[in-house]
């Protein structure tokens, strides 16, 4: 979301300018009422449950049996490295128009279905490693999804911050058949029932913002962000979806803006602990 507010500020300020060729300032003032946002746990309740707090300590240090058998990807580098690929795709705004309406058909959104999508083409995958004889088959998918924290927090989508957290969803395999899939076999029931709960459930992942602060109070900081180099890989997908931008525009709207968005790309990398893939949408 900060990734927007930026284009938003940048956007405005081209059509906001009223300058012309050779009157400009070498020098740009930064106004003296300029100011950070404040951190999220000053912006809404991030307090830990006990009964939380014991989970998802344990879940971080201790052995978890969930995760071993769960498909996430190579491990972790032992030394960090950062290079990356990239790959980006675009599809027409005509199969755009016509997945969204199956979305809302079938009371889906564009990321629940994605993460169905993508479940659905992995667990193909994990068959074939299991058929291929693993010591321990694997029995789920890891994956990650970031949840902005911006309608509990009340923070501007002008503002750049860090209000997010993230949902951590351990998947049971399930394969698409082998003779491939239409929209009717699709289980958009699925698809739904994730949506639900992507809706209802974004205020019970503020406790997993509020733990940072006892890794800094057990002395836990070093072990926790450097533990995981040379281990089992968290996650073995992530998607993140900040949706349509800009938004559209009311028919026959016109403002008088020189300056315009057409296309939008999106990508990011946290490439060294973070999911084995990235799956980064944006519309235009």
């Amino acid at each position: 979301q900060s990734g927007l507010a930026f284009h938003r500020a940048l956007l405005s300020a081209l059509n906001g300018a009223r300058v012309t060729a050779g009157t400009t300032e070498s020098k740009i003032s930064i106004p003296d009422s300029t100011s950070l946002v404040p951190p999220v746990e000053k912006m809404t309740n991030v307090s830990v449950p006990f009964g939380t707090f014991c989970r998802i300590l344990f879940d971080t240090f201790a052995p978890s049996t969930k995760k071993s058998r769960a498909l996430t990807g190579n491990p972790v580098a032992q030394v960090p490295s950062m290079k990356t690929n990239v790959r980006c795709w675009e599809i027409s705004a005509s199969d755009a128009t016509h997945l969204l309406s199956l979305c809302r058909k079938h009371k889906a959104t564009l990321t629940s279905f994605l993460h169905t999508l993508l479940i659905g083409i992995f667990s193909k995958h994990v068959a074939t490693l299991n058929a291929q004889g693993q010591r321990k088959p694997y029995k789920t998918i890891s994956s990650f999804m970031p949840i902005s924290l911006r309608r509990f927090t009340g923070v501007s989508p002008y503002d750049m911050c860090v209000h997010v957290s993230t949902f951590h969803f351990w998947t049971p395999i399930a394969p698409f058949p082998d003779s491939g899939i239409t929209y009717a076999d699709f289980p958009w029931p699925t698809a739904s029932a994730l949506a639900e709960k992507l809706r209802s459930s974004g205020k019970k992942m503020t406790p997993l913002v509020g733990m940072v602060r006892y890794l800094f109070a057990l002395g836990l900081t070093e072990s926790y962000w450097t533990g995981s180099l040379g281990k089992k890989r968290a996650g073995r997908f992530e998607i993140s979806n900040p949706g349509r931008f800009p938004p559209p525009r009311d028919p026959g709207e016109d403002d008088g803006a020189t300056w315009r968005i057409s296309n939008m790309y999106f990508a990011q990398c946290d490439a060294v602990t973070g999911s084995a893939l990235k799956h980064n949408v944006v519309g235009s």
